[in-house]
């Protein structure tokens, strides 16, 4: 599953999609009403063609939605839904994505990220505290 942008998001701020990176599982669900979806997964299938195979797109799913925002101070009420995980099991070439690698130490263990990965968290951190990815990163 490729990972897109559908449109516009602070979420996405600094992130290229030249290159989607892709995901290997995730959960199915349905947004609430008023919810903007951020990223989807496209989905695609091998299909046998001649002498050779190929992918055919099977439509897009949610992936990360927001909102809608709760009443309160700004900011106050942010919600965001992932439909992966954020470790290896599923998330597949999105922990490798961006154009440079980071090296973060986990106690005496550390681990390699790729630049986009980090800035997405990043990026998701931010906005679910009320700030703008944008100007805060």
């Amino acid at each position: 599953m490729l990972v897109r942008a559908p449109q516009a998001h602070p979420l996405c701020a600094g992130l290229s999609f030249q290159r989607p990176p892709s995901i290997g599982g995730y959960n199915e669900f349905t947004p609430r009403a008023g919810a903007q979806v951020v990223l989807e997964g496209e989905r695609f299938q091998a299909e046998l063609a001649g002498d050779g195979f190929s992918f055919v797109s099977h439509g897009r799913l949610p992936l990360l939605v927001t909102g809608p925002d709760r009443p309160g101070p700004a900011g106050a009420g942010r919600r965001a839904c992932l439909a992966t995980d954020v470790a290896p099991h599923w998330v597949g070439s999105l922990v490798d994505w961006g154009d440079a690698r980071l090296t973060v130490a986990m106690g005496a263990d550390a681990i390699e990220v790729g630049t986009g990965y980090a800035r997405l968290f990043r990026n998701l951190l931010t906005w679910t505290l009320g700030r703008d990815p944008a100007r805060d990163c």
